[in-house]
């Protein structure tokens, strides 16, 4: 995803665990989960359990238009 994207998506691994604050603030309920920011840091996605690449993808076609 980061390739594809010309360096303009940051990718980010934090384990649950170690970010409680994180995982209250978003409301993780399972893990895996992943977040979709927007550039100003707002959590636009919350995909809980495994999200695939092709629906990374458009999360993040929706949140650049």
């Amino acid at each position: 995803l980061r390739a594809g994207r010309g360096g303009t998506v940051a990718v980010a691994t934090l384990p649950a665990d170690a970010h409680p604050a994180v995982v209250e603030r978003l409301g993780i309920l399972t893990v895996p989960s992943t977040a979709v920011l927007d550039a100003d840091g707002q959590v636009r996605f919350l995909n809980h359990g495994f999200a695939d690449v092709a629906r990374l993808a458009a999360q993040l076609d929706s949140v650049a238009a």
